[in-house]
């Protein structure tokens, strides 16, 4: 704004109009209206940073904010129902070590058999999410195993990274299906929503010990993270929007994710070639993720793969007794007892 530099010399103490010697002949020139005039582009000018370089900041922040924010406020306050209530089999509390630090874990142990059955759950729950399918799998005689993400449920773990929608998710379950396989299972199937499905399917495809994977019940599904929670943002607060935007730069930032690559159809597509069964499940009232992201998983489903929309099911579903017993027929069905 030229040769004005500071209110403070302009005027004095009373508001009177000032001139310092060193403003020089140019600035005596000046009219006082002039001088106001610049005054005022000057403010403007000093606002207009401030907010700019509060929202930038803001813009930056985002991901290690929401991170440590989303871990105090949402996921803490989930509180864990009794399992005992419900399933018949003793639980046994668990600490299973992963490339993410301890997860907490709950067995529940019906046989002395070689089979076994992995429940992910999706975001922004924990690992008594499917109380009841673990009470109806007990009771047909299954040994189960649930833990919690990182920053879900009892989880100690803050750090950045830990929540990516089902990137670095799904290296825990793979880190978890090394654990089972070192307590002597042979078999499994691997049950999950969400992001829990999308973790199971991409660990299973990558997983190359010697459990066989006997089918994957996917509920909720998405083929790409992008365009799924792009539309979250859409229908809900749009707090995805931001993250997805600056998805590339945000990486480094929350732990190397990268959203952009994301994609399970290859994943799909490998575990077809293994012709390991998956079911495709999703809600008809979802209001989260249309079923237009669920489309491209569906398009490689082989026909030995089963695909059902439950009408009346929303995004996620834990007590829909059509699902139970689809997830426990398919389970019976493809790894027996």
């Amino acid at each position: 704004f030229g040769i004005i530099t500071t209110e403070r010399e302009l005027y004095d103490e009373n508001g009177n109009l000032k001139l310092p010697v060193s403003v020089g002949i140019e600035r005596a020139k000046l009219s006082a209206e002039e001088i106001k005039v610049r005054r005022n582009k000057l403010n403007i000018l000093k606002n207009t940073s401030i907010i700019t370089g509060t929202i930038l900041a803001g813009y930056i922040a985002y991901g290690p904010i929401a991170t440590f924010a989303l871990s105090s406020v949402s996921f803490d306050k989930i509180k864990h129902p009794t399992i005992e209530q419900t399933a018949k089999v003793p639980r046994q509390d668990l600490v299973i070590n992963s490339s993410f630090g301890k997860l907490p874990a709950w067995f529940f142990k019906s046989n002395n058999g070689n089979k076994i059955v992995l429940l992910a759950h999706p975001l922004n729950h924990n690992k008594s999410f499917e109380a009841p399918l673990i009470e109806a799998l007990t009771d047909k005689g299954y040994n189960v195993l649930t833990f919690d993400f990182p920053m879900h449920g009892e989880s100690k773990v803050i750090k950045l990274g830990a929540i990516s929608y089902g990137i670095n998710e799904s290296k825990i379950v793979l880190d978890v299906l090394k654990f089972i396989e070192a307590q002597g299972y042979e078999e499994i199937v691997l049950v999950g929503q969400s992001m829990g499905a999308v973790s199971s399917i991409k660990a299973a495809a990558n997983y190359s010990g010697k459990l066989k994977i006997k089918g994957i019940a996917a509920h909720a599904a998405y083929a790409t993270i992008k365009p799924a929670f792009h539309n979250v943002g859409q229908n809900k607060l749009k707090i995805f929007d931001l993250q997805n935007d600056l998805g590339t730069y945000l990486g480094g930032l929350t732990g190397g994710v990268d959203y952009d690559s994301f994609d399970i159809r290859g994943d799909v597509e490998k575990l077809n070639q293994e012709d390991i069964p998956i079911i495709y499940g999703w809600g008809g009232k979802d209001d989260i993720l249309p079923k237009s992201v669920i489309d491209p998983l569906i398009k490689l489903a082989k026909p030995t793969d089963v695909v059902k929309i439950y009408k009346n099911s929303e995004h996620t579903d834990f007590t829909s007794p059509e699902r139970i017993n689809d997830v426990v027929s398919f389970v019976s069905g493809h790894m027996g007892q």
